[in-house]
């Protein structure tokens, strides 16, 4: 999922019955809609998951790309508010799932790497960037490993793209630094840094312009070959990562999902603990004091989940919270429930149509102050 800034409405494509065409879904704060004019095979991408979505200011179009359902899915496809077009030529090698994507708000362009190619074993170390027009290779000069699962954001206060951690090609978690500006990354080796980790969660913090880093489950060792998740905080200032000491933290967790809310803070929502039970807990960093606040929620809290999608809208100024596995006593299942966070309580949404369940579904920050 992704915010279209135009149009003031989160996108969402979904696999459709059988792996034939997919669903796609509008968001405007107050009900999902079905698309209409997409819902035939030359209209509309093929069902798939893991895509990786960002929206195009300056063209004012969302872009999916890849994806994966019986077989790698190797196409592109554009959504204008009304439907999909589809275009495939000077594509990127194609992959799967677990590709990194991030929006270049500077240069106006998205910035793709790695992820797993054809065969589901071949991770790739590829750059690519996409100007809204075409795909071009970049040949940088240095080159991050091959890697999937790592956390990355946009960082709007230095200007180039954040690449953090993740699983290499041969199999342990990294915990490497890169970033990414124009046509090169640079390995920063900042003396002390997080842990190897995958399954964390990233976001900039606007109020400190700083990137902040949170949770995820750290590389195995011979004395423990199934590691907890971490609890800890970083935080990246373009320098150096620093390991913040806060007098209140989230529990540990995995698969919890972050967005910045309407003031640019990172807020952080359920997720899995180190007893591998879904949480249901609400919390935002306060770069201020330099500690997470959990928030006293009053009223009705979505049920405990992972693997939600969660992502700032726009138009509304509120969080929205989509689906994900929820866990309730002798029973966890992917449920389509809609919630939105304003700042102060959660409301469930019950609009009139709805998209159909799902897990892990990825969905790209919106446009937030920066």
């Amino acid at each position: 999922m992704t915010y279209d800034v135009a149009r003031r409405q989160a996108v969402l494509f979904l696999i459709g019955s059988g792996g034939g065409p997919g669903e796609t879904w509008t968001w405007d704060g107050s009900n999902w809609r079905l698309a209409d004019n997409q819902r035939s095979a030359a209209r509309s991408p093929y069902s798939r998951r893991d895509s990786v979505f960002t929206y195009h200011g300056g063209l004012e179009r969302v872009l999916m790309y890849g994806g994966v359902y019986s077989s790698v899915h190797d196409d592109q496809w554009t959504w204008d508010g009304t439907s999909w077009m589809q275009s495939n030529l000077g594509l990127p090698t194609a992959r799967g799932y677990q590709q990194q994507m991030a929006f270049d708000t500077d240069r106006q362009q998205a910035v793709l790497f790695g992820g797993v190619g054809y065969g589901f074993g071949q991770i790739l170390s590829d750059t690519w960037t996409w100007n809204g027009a075409a795909w071009t290779l970049v040949r940088p000069v240095t080159i991050p490993p091959e890697r999937a699962w790592a956390a990355i954001t946009y960082d709007s206060a230095r200007h180039v793209t954040v690449l953090f951690g993740g699983r290499g090609g041969d199999g342990p978690r990294l915990g490497d630094t890169w970033t990414f500006e124009s046509s090169n990354w640079t390995e920063v080796s900042p003396a002390t840094g997080p842990p190897a980790l995958e399954g964390s969660a990233i976001a900039f913090d606007s109020a400190s312009q700083k990137v902040v880093l949170f949770g995820g489950v750290p590389q195995a060792s011979e004395t423990d070959s199934f590691p907890d998740p971490i609890a800890e905080t970083w935080t990246w200032d373009g320098t150096a990562w620093t390991r913040e000491q806060a007098s209140v933290s989230p529990p540990a967790r995995v698969y919890h999902s972050m967005a910045r809310d309407r003031e640019g803070r990172p807020v952080i929502f359920g997720g899995e603990n180190v007893d591998f039970a879904a949480l249901n807990d609400t919390w935002r960093w306060d770069s201020v004091k330099r500690t997470w606040e959990q928030m006293a929620v009053g009223g009705p809290v979505p049920p405990p989940r992972f693997g939600a999608s969660m992502g700032y809208n726009a138009a509304t100024r509120e969080i929205v919270l989509f689906g994900g596995t929820i866990c309730v006593p002798g029973d966890c299942h992917a449920d389509a429930d809609t919630w939105t966070w304003d700042g102060t309580a959660w409301t469930e949404q019950h609009p009139a149509t709805s998209p159909s369940f799902r897990s892990f579904t990825p969905m790209a920050d919106g446009s937030a102050a920066n």
